[in-house]
């Protein structure tokens, strides 16, 4: 709610749904679509990164713009 509050556009914001590696465990982040490239906000990191960097086994995100419809992340 806050970055739509600050006037982020809400199809740039993505919940996705990827795997910790170390344990493994299920873990919900937030993709930011920027000019710049995808960053993450992650509760479990202080600070935020682009998603290529973080050492995590994505699975599922949001479509953009749509709250019901996710997308598979393909292996690869």
């Amino acid at each position: 709610m806050y970055l739509l509050k600050r006037g982020w556009p809400r199809g740039c914001l993505r919940m996705t749904i990827c795997a910790v590696k170390r344990p493994s465990q299920y873990h919900a982040v937030l993709q930011v679509e920027t000019d710049r490239g995808t960053w993450v906000l992650d509760n479990i990191q202080t600070y935020y990164r682009r998603w290529t960097r973080l050492a995590y086994y994505w699975l599922w995100r949001e479509t953009p713009g749509s709250k019901t419809l996710w997308e598979q992340f393909r292996k690869g």
